[in-house]
């Protein structure tokens, strides 16, 4: 970098990736002292959600700086930012209220969903919130708020260790929630299907816990089974199920957002260029749909309640108007029994 002015350049140079375990910055201001950063060294007093290195040149000067990278659990992605202090710190505070925003709207859908499953006890609603804290997790670590705000270097360890778990739980969980809130038992071949899923899954999580050779394949079977959801939704809608119209929206919402978040950590498109919150406003977008979708079929089951209740109601009035109707035949039938042998007594008497 090379600073023409009079003046000390002051700056700050981002590395633009969260999930980069290992960064080493050569800084030639301080004999090339390594700075080390990156997932498997957060610094403990940093704020930021990615790491960052303040540099200075001095007037008319020019300084080289060098990085080594390395990347244990995802690609290899290297992007720098070069920021005036002012303005990145500017940005960065304005990212990290958004972010903030977003947790917070996750966290109340979550708590409104248990809320709903205690009074009604619908296991729809367990499965929906285990998969809305799950999501939230993931995505706390994905941007980077968990590592600074949440967790220390052990449980980050934790975390990269079971890194196929954080990724695979909100998918099994959600499996779950789609097997009982469509009612997919109703479809026998397509539950028998989505049961040999619900087996495997947890079983590939428990054989990439435990080795690494096959880690890169990690995310295929989760990213399958969202697909096979996706099909099973559109099923039943084309099924007449019309709790599958909900969710087919938020379906539709998170499978992009998922297909956009796997491009980007694999350096193919990056859709933060472009729309920066897409990610989250998608995830967001998705919870609410699938809330108001559980929401209906609160107020399905009270409909359904009303209409039985009035069935009954009717059944026992015209049950009423039976009883009524047999025990007037009854009586007139004895009252002319009751003739008839009043004659033939008197025809005796007589």
């Amino acid at each position: 970098m090379t600073n023409e002015t009079d003046e000390p350049l002051h700056k700050v140079i981002e590395y633009d990736n969260t999930l980069t375990t290992n960064v080493e910055f050569y800084n030639p201001n301080r004999d090339y002292v390594v700075e080390k950063e990156g997932l498997f060294n957060v610094k403990i007093d940093r704020k930021t959600l990615n790491p960052i290195f303040e540099i200075k040149v001095n007037p008319q000067e020019t300084q080289t700086y060098y990085m080594r990278v390395s990347s244990h659990i995802t690609t290899l992605i290297v992007k720098l930012n070069i920021w005036d202090n002012k303005t990145f710190y500017e940005k960065e505070i304005r990212h990290q209220v958004v972010l903030a925003l977003f947790f917070g709207a996750m966290m109340i859908l979550a708590i409104y969903n248990i809320f709903i499953f205690f009074i009604t006890r619908d296991i729809s609603y367990l499965f929906y919130f285990l998969y809305v804290v799950g999501v939230s997790a993931h995505y706390v670590v994905y941007v980077g708020i968990g590592n600074i705000y949440i967790l220390n270097q052990t449980w980050i360890l934790y975390i990269i260790t079971f890194a196929s778990l954080l990724t695979s739980f909100p998918i099994f969980v959600l499996a779950l929630f789609t097997k009982t809130y469509l009612y997919t038992k109703q479809y026998a071949r397509l539950n028998k299907i989505l049961n040999i899923f619900i087996v495997i899954l947890p079983i590939s999580v428990f054989l990439f816990t435990i080795t690494d050779e096959y880690n890169k394949f990690r995310n295929i079977l989760p990213i399958i089974l969202m697909i096979y959801l996706l099909g099973i939704t559109i099923y039943a809608a084309f099924r007449k199920n019309r709790q599958a119209y909900f969710i087919l929206v938020g379906w539709l919402s998170i499978c992009l957002a998922i297909i956009f978040m796997l491009l980007s950590s694999t350096g193919v498109f990056n859709i933060f260029e472009h729309v920066y919150y897409y990610i989250e406003g998608s995830l967001l977008f998705e919870a609410t749909i699938f809330s108001i979708a559980l929401a209906y079929r609160i107020k399905q089951l009270q409909d359904e309640k009303v209409r039985v209740s009035k069935k009954l109601v009717v059944q026992q009035e015209n049950e009423t108007k039976r009883l009524a109707i047999q025990v007037e035949e009854k009586t007139a039938h004895l009252g002319v029994a009751l003739d008839r042998e009043t004659t033939v007594f008197k025809r005796v008497a007589s």
